[in-house]
């Protein structure tokens, strides 16, 4: 339900037609339902947290190559490597 709220608060502009459309919420019924969020995916009641989900995830991500392998990336000049710095 957070996240539908969250999509018919931020939709804007529907993508064939262009037309605006959404619901016009005050920012007290926003704060209220962004806290309400935030109470789901804090301590225990987060997901990501619990171990058997952990366990999952880690053996779904086994095997995959990492997310940068193969990306080349050209040496830094002097020049860059001094702004940097």
């Amino acid at each position: 339900m957070d996240n539908a709220f969250n999509l018919m608060c931020n939709t804007k502009t529907d993508f064939h037609t262009g037309k605006q459309y959404g619901v016009r919420v005050t920012m007290r019924v926003y704060a209220n339902a962004k806290l309400d969020a935030a109470k789901h995916k804090v301590g225990d009641a987060n997901p990501a947290k619990k171990l058997e989900i952990r366990k999952k995830l880690s053996l779904k991500a086994k095997g995959r190559p990492s997310w940068n392998k193969g990306l080349k990336c050209k040496p830094l000049s002097n020049k860059h490597k001094k702004i940097l710095s």
